[in-house]
């Protein structure tokens, strides 16, 4: 962008096209996408560090943009270094170069602390085990008493605020027997729909504007009176079976929803209302699939405990990047954390103009100051608001001479002002979030060890508090 003012597109490239040795083994979800990027000048050349999601984190030469070389590439082949589950979340988030260049610091961030674990139809003709997947924003089975997701389905439609409006539980649901719940399925998109033009555009072909997000979906599930919200996916723009899998999206719950949702994929869909399979494209679901308020089978579910999104460590080689080191704040590895606390992953890097230090903003998880090296991450230093906070960003600005630093989380509500140790604390400018409702034990209280110290206030995971 020789001129920002004129910006001229050069090339547009799919990175699992022009370099497929980035995709290995399968992830958990087997999502791959851009989802963000960073330019330095290495070496002399002009170095992206992307983000791709499951497919990892990938360096490529794009010197000359039109014609971008392949570096190296991260992989998640293997078992999960923190927990030893396989295969591995993926998540390849945000990524940023170390000041020497030597080494990436890399967030994945993973908004679901649970997978899935079995999910099947349990009666009717049709009974047996199918694909799924957790929904980012949504409560996993293990939240339920029994923590099992488990009873009748009735479809609702599509869900979102424009669709047909989903069917009132009390109208439409059978009686749930001890333990089970009554189950809203709510089909993924509208996409390729004929008659779904929410935005009236007369585009229907995957037409984002009149998707809508899992998170809107169960809460008008909610508002309805259903217990849990089961996805199923859609229609794919191939038409073909082959490409349908346990994949409905993620994000867009309301503060304070929980509701537990699950997503199959679109045959367990048809499966479990006794509906032989149709996959084409465009379709019309009221012709396509059972009416809104049919009830179904009995479905059951599970979830397995694998922890929030965490960070990695690497070495900036060419071709398989050497993985040194992961890390992840404690709460993120213990379950009783993974409810009511907040979201508990990783979001963003900021990296040390001149030291190896690192900023991370780590949601509700506050702020974390950590240094790294050969010998991998050490965290030493962080910040929690005593009313809670929810961290997205992370930026550096340095208004003097070094060494002085200013650390500024992404958030409206308040900034934070970092200085090393010997020259004042981490501590909050100005705050306005609440104080007030917190119950929970407060977390350890731990200054930093190195040389960046946290202020002497207990810092605490409070509990999410209901609405009144």
């Amino acid at each position: 962008m020789t001129n920002p003012r004129k910006p001229v597109p050069v090339a547009e490239y799919d990175l699992v096209e022009e370099f497929p040795q980035i995709v290995e083994g399968p992830t958990l979800d087997n999502l791959i996408l851009f989802h963000d990027g960073v330019v330095k000048k290495i070496n002399g050349k002009q170095t992206l560090l992307a983000s791709y999601w499951d497919a990892g984190y990938v360096t490529v030469d794009v010197s000359d943009p039109a014609d971008p070389q392949y570096i190296g590439d991260s992989s998640f082949d293997g078992p999960d270094p923190l927990t030893g589950m396989e295969p591995q979340e993926g998540n390849a988030h945000q990524a940023e170069f170390s000041a020497d260049d030597k080494f990436i610091l890399a967030a994945d961030e993973d908004f679901s602390p649970y997978r899935p674990g079995s999910f099947s139809i349990t009666t009717g003709p049709n009974a047996g085990a199918f694909p799924s997947a957790s929904v980012g924003g949504g409560a996993a089975a293990a939240d339920l008493p029994d923590r099992t997701l488990n009873g009748p389905v009735v479809y609702g439609g599509y869900g979102c605020n424009a669709s047909t409006p989903v069917p009132q539980r009390a109208d439409v649901a059978p009686p749930v027997g001890s333990g089970e719940e009554a189950i809203l399925v709510l089909q993924r998109g509208p996409a390729f729909d004929t008659d779904e033009d929410y935005d009236g555009d007369g585009d229907t072909a995957n037409d984002p504007d009149d998707a809508c997000f899992p998170g809107d979906k169960a809460a008008n599930a909610a508002a309805a009176g259903w217990h849990a919200v089961l996805l199923v996916n859609r229609h794919q723009a191939s038409g073909s079976q082959a490409d349908d899998e346990a994949q409905c999206g993620s994000g867009g719950f309301p503060p304070g929803l929980v509701m537990v949702t699950l997503c199959t994929t679109h045959e367990a869909f048809h499966r479990m209302f006794n509906d032989p399979p149709e996959f084409g494209v465009p379709y019309d679901d009221d012709v396509e699939g059972p009416a809104i308020g049919t009830v179904g089978e009995k479905v059951e579910g599970t979830s397995v405990f694998d922890g929030w999104g965490y960070a990695h460590l690497y070495r900036n080689n060419a071709g398989k990047l050497e993985h040194v080191d992961a890390y992840a704040i404690p709460e993120a590895l213990d379950e009783r954390y993974a409810s009511g606390f907040g979201d508990l992953s990783i979001h963003e890097f900021a990296t040390d103009p001149e030291d190896r230090l690192v900023y991370s903003s780590y949601h509700s998880g506050g702020l974390r100051v950590l240094r790294f090296g050969a010998n991998g991450l050490r965290e030493t230093g962080r910040y929690i608001d005593e009313g809670g906070n929810n961290f997205w960003g992370v930026a550096i600005h340095v208004p003097g001479e070094p060494p002085d630093r200013t650390v500024r989380p992404r958030l409206r509500p308040l900034r934070l002002r970092l200085h090393r140790a010997g020259r004042g604390r981490l501590r909050p400018l100005r705050e306005s979030l609440p104080t007030a409702g917190c119950t929970s034990q407060p977390g350890p209280a731990q200054a930093g060890p190195g040389p960046f110290t946290v202020g002497t206030e207990r810092a605490r995971f409070c509990r999410r508090q209901p609405k009144a």
